[in-house]
């Protein structure tokens, strides 16, 4: 069974992210059939977020598999403002990605 875009879904952060402080959120990865996949399904998806008033400037993130159909991808925002985390398989946006959230002040 391999990663399937339409039927994975990411998870927005529980609490408004702080700016230069490390967070994190979840994203379930699913085959077609909406069955968990393998935790080698971090090597087949991209994941990138951005900063909606510098689109061009993406900030790192770490993708870890948390066992079968789940991922956790850790971030550091460096500034407060709109932000969105892109989660791609094969070139296809996972449901609710881009995920929009808030980075609040330290």
């Amino acid at each position: 069974n391999s990663l399937y875009a339409k039927t994975s879904k990411v998870h927005a952060p529980t609490f408004p992210p702080r700016s230069g402080v490390s967070d994190w959120l979840q994203a379930d990865v699913r085959d077609i059939c909406d069955n968990s996949i393998a935790e080698d399904a971090v090597a087949h998806l991209q994941a990138d977020l951005e900063r909606v008033d510098s689109p061009n400037n993406s900030i790192l993130v770490d993708v870890v598999s948390q066992g079968p159909g789940k991922i956790t991808v850790f971030f550091t925002p460096g500034r407060r403002g709109l932000h969105r985390m892109h989660i791609l398989a094969g070139g296809v946006h996972f449901q609710d990605s881009p995920a929009p959230f808030q980075v609040i002040p330290a």
